[in-house]
Order: structure tokens, then sequence, then C-alpha cells
């Protein structure tokens, strides 16, 4: 009765699915038992959340059922452990970090610090010549990484063109950066990344920029190559690992060269506002970037004595809890074991590529085949309708929304230039496309003119996805086809740049969440 009870109450406080399934593995968690990958894709946090469909006809709601989500390249879902690990923290034990005295501030402290082990172990540092600094996601990580490499003014870039903005602006902004160049199919031209180390190192320090997985094609890069390719020409390596942590093993004492990388923990099973550099000890040494409390040993009107990395890279007061958390996930899934995780998402992967590729009018960006290029578990897609008409992204993927219940994600992800890539456009057309909703003051919203050409769909998941309910969308996908040629289902609002229903709230789920409730939420 008593783990009943405890079951019960878990299914509601993490908004879990209540299935037989979901049951046992709650069961294995509260025994202590280890969880395996079939055991641990059960307790997503929000996997059993139930949300509003409309018919296609008539436009009025239809039922509910329970949502699935295809938008793990944006964000994954917590895992009830790491749920469970920050509940506790911050119902029991919330104090700040490493300022004040008393046994919840001591708590937090050692759980922070945990953390930073717990980081750098799943990456296998060396504690001696690595060090593990917090940051809130690996968009400040990798500006973090450039700054500190510019400090040697020798420093020149060598930049993926497939990598998200958050990797490729910074370095861009120095102005002293190459590209290497993409294969057809947007994977990386290894010889043209030589042939521009081998340009640069006679009078530069190149310093090459990538990402370890893209999350356009969900391209899986070949990390210890490259990192070979690197030391022959004396070049560190920046790794924006933001997509590839959850399910590829990095080794750092494996690697060759120096390298460092970047985290975020909301793509890594773990609250949002975390996230890590992991760096040679060396070149974290120095003053600080923000120069603020926590990042100096002792300040005099004339003087201001840095501390040592890490503390010399975490200016303020960290997101303890959120960092905290990130500990908690990468102990978790190293336990469920990488390799396995990543098994499970090929699988699932090769079973939706094979079926999604039979979609009429369906075009997946990249190559399709996994034995050519590995992939992770995103698939990014355009489609025409019986015309060869392009179909705009903001139209499949609110159909997906409105009458199946699936998020999902239209746009470019963050990654403009490999999107216009894939898509076959020319520096002009991608530039005039740009210009276009610069002028309306907002990235791509997928429904704009013109985005249904240089705009993509994406569908992306992760080991928690219910197989079941993922291999149903190509179904899916065939009848919201049929809908745009039917012309009634969606209206577009071209001034906003959005598809809606008829007759019903621009805000689907208009009313779900308050923050001027006034009754309990779920106790």
């Amino acid at each position: 009765m008593y783990f009943t009870t405890r079951k019960a109450s878990a299914v509601k406080l993490f908004a879990l699915d209540g299935c037989r399934p979901t049951r046992q593995a709650l069961g294995k968690y509260f025994k202590g038992e280890r969880l395996d990958v079939a055991h641990l894709g059960r307790l997503a946090v929000g996997s059993g959340t139930k949300v509003k469909v409309f018919d296609p006809v008539s436009g009025q709601p239809l039922k509910e059922v329970t949502s699935l989500d295809l938008n793990y390249a944006a964000t994954k879902p917590l895992l009830v452990p790491v749920a469970d690990a920050a509940l506790e923290l911050e119902t029991s034990f919330r104090a700040n970090a490493g300022r004040g005295a008393g046994p919840k501030g001591e708590i937090i402290t050692e759980a922070l610090e945990q953390s930073r082990q717990a980081i750098g172990e799943f990456f296998e540092y060396d504690p001696q010549n690595h060090v593990v600094a917090f940051a809130p996601n690996t968009s400040t990580g990798m500006h973090l990484l450039t700054t500190l490499a510019v400090r040697d003014p020798q420093t020149f870039f060598v930049v993926s063109p497939a990598a998200h903005h958050s990797t490729m602006l910074p370095a861009r902004e120095t102005g002293h950066f190459t590209y290497f160049k993409l294969n057809p199919n947007g994977s990386y031209n290894l010889d043209h990344m030589e042939k521009m180390l081998k340009y640069i190192y006679v009078s530069r320090h190149p310093v090459i920029c990538i990402e370890s997985s893209s999350n356009v094609t969900g391209y899986k890069h070949p990390i210890k190559e490259i990192c070979a390719l690197a030391k022959k020409y004396g070049a560190m390596v920046l790794i924006d690992h933001a997509q590839g942590a959850s399910s590829m093993a990095i080794n750092l004492n494996e690697l060759p060269g120096r390298v460092a990388l970047a985290i975020s923990g909301h793509k890594l099973y773990a609250r949002d506002g975390s996230g890590a550099i992991v760096a040679p000890r060396d070149f974290l040494t120095g003053p600080a970037i923000v120069p603020s409390g926590g990042t100096i040993t002792g300040v005099t009107f004339k003087r201001i004595m840095y501390a040592g990395p890490p503390h010399n890279m975490e200016p303020g007061t960290p997101a303890y809890i959120a960092q905290a958390s990130l500990g908690k996930a990468v102990i978790t899934l190293t336990q469920a074991g990488l390799n396995e995780i990543a098994d499970a998402e090929e699988r699932l992967t090769r079973l939706l590529m094979a079926q999604i590729t039979q979609v009429n009018g369906l075009r997946v960006l990249g190559e399709p085949n996994l034995d050519l290029v590995p992939r992770g578990p995103i698939i990014s897609f355009t489609m025409t309708d019986s015309e060869g008409n392009h179909i705009p992204p903001g139209f499949i993927l609110k159909a997906l929304e409105a009458f199946y219940g699936i998020e999902s994600r239209p746009g470019q992800f963050c990654a403009h230039p490999l999107v216009y890539f894939l898509q076959g456009a020319s520096e002009e057309q991608a530039y005039e496309h740009a210009a276009r909703h610069q002028a309306r003051g907002r990235a791509g919203c997928a429904a704009l003119p013109g985005d249904e050409k240089y705009h993509a769909a994406r569908l992306s998941f992760g080991f928690p996805t219910n197989e079941q309910h993922l291999l149903m969308v190509p179904q899916y996908l065939q009848t919201v086809r049929s809908l745009w040629s039917d012309g009634s289902a969606l209206r577009l609002d071209a001034e906003r740049g959005e598809f809606f229903i008829p007759g019903q709230p621009r805000s689907l789920t208009q009313g779900t969440f308050s923050l001027g409730q006034s009754t309990p939420y779920k106790i």
C-alpha cells in the first residue's frame, strides 16, 4: 500500500502517464534499484500531460489526448530522479551557495560541488588539468570560451558552417575567422578543414569551433578525428556539445590536443538555467571575464585579486538548484548508459526515417541514410503539395499541434546558414529572405512569404519517446498534406505570421495555466 500510494502521488506530481510500465519504473526508483534505459524512459516528467485537440473539419474541440513531445532538440523533459532531487533541494534546503553560515547553505554548496565533480566525471576529465565552470547555458558557455580564446591576439577561428548561432556568431564577431566547407549533404568536409588549418597555422593560432551534433540534421560529427587533425596543426577545439551530450560520450582524457566544451542542462534532462564549460585549467586562468562578486579573492581601493578557476569564471550567485539538477542528470544518464541511450535513439530514428521518407512530397534535410552519415534523433524536412508547391512549415506543425497534440518546431533552428545551404539558397537569396524578417523585427516564424521555401519543420525526440505514438506521425503528415490542399482547416494571419483555427482563440491553450491562480496547482 505504501508503494502504491507513493506511485499515485508521483504520477500526479510529475504528470506521468500512470500505465503499468511507468508504475514499475517508479517502483524500481523508490527501491533504489538501477534504472536502465527502458525504465528511465518511462520517467520523463510531463509524459502524461493531456491536451485538447480539435476537429479539422468543424474547428471545434474534439477530445483530450496525451501530448507527444517532438521538440527535444529545443528542451528535453526533466527525468523523475532529477526533478525529485531539485524539488528536495528547493523545498527543504533552499539557501544561497557559499554565501552564508548554516546547514541549508552547507547542503546547497555541497550539492553544487557534487554536481561539478559529476559533470567532470561524465566527460572522464583529469581534475588536475581540466576545470568545470558553471554557466547558465551553452550560448553563454560558447561565448565565454570564444572570449577566452581571443586573449591571444594571434587567434584565428575556423568555424563550422553548420554551427548553431551560439557557436558561430561569437567567432564571427571577432572579425578573425573563416569557414571550412561542408559536403553537399551538410556533413563536414574534413579535407577542406585540414586545408584551412594548414594555411592558417603558418602565421596564426587556429581555433576550431564545431558542434558535436547538428540541431538541424542530427548529424553526429567525428570528434576524435577532428581533434587529431587539430593537434597536428597546433589548433585548439571548442565544442558546442548541447545536442550531443545526452547520448554522445566524450572522453577528454582520450581526445588528442587541447579541447574545451560547453553544455546546457535543459538539453540533458536537467533544469533550465544550468550548464557548464569544461576546459584546460590554464585556458581558464586569469582575470574574470565578468568581474563581480564570487570571482575574486580580495579587493582594495587600488587592487583586484582574482580567484583561480573555476571561480573566476562564475560571476554572482549561481542558479544553484538548477546546477545541482545538472549533476543529478549526468549521474542518472551515466547509470543508464550513454551507449545504450544512443542505441535506443538510433533505433527510433531508423524506424521513423523509414516511414517518414515514404510520405508524399516530403524531403528530409541532409542524408536520410544513417549508414552513410550517423544521425541523432532529429529529422528536419520540407513538404510540397500535389502540384509541387511548398507547404509552409508553420502550417504543417500548427496542424500537428491543433489536430494531434504534438509539440514540434518550425523555422531555421538558430542555424540559419545551414538551413539556407541545405535548401540550395544563394547568399543573395538568403539575404533577401532574412531582410524581410528584419523588417518585421522578428526571426523566422515559418509562416511569412518566402518561409515555405527557406524554412523547415523539425521533429526531435529521445529515448523516453513513445514508439507507438511516434510512428503514427508519418500518417498524420499525410493527412496534413491533404488539409493544406483543402484550405479550410487553418487560416493564415499574414500580419502576425501565424496559422490559426477559424473561430478559436489564437492560443489554443488559453486558460490552461495562470500565474494568477489562487488555488493549488498539483497538491
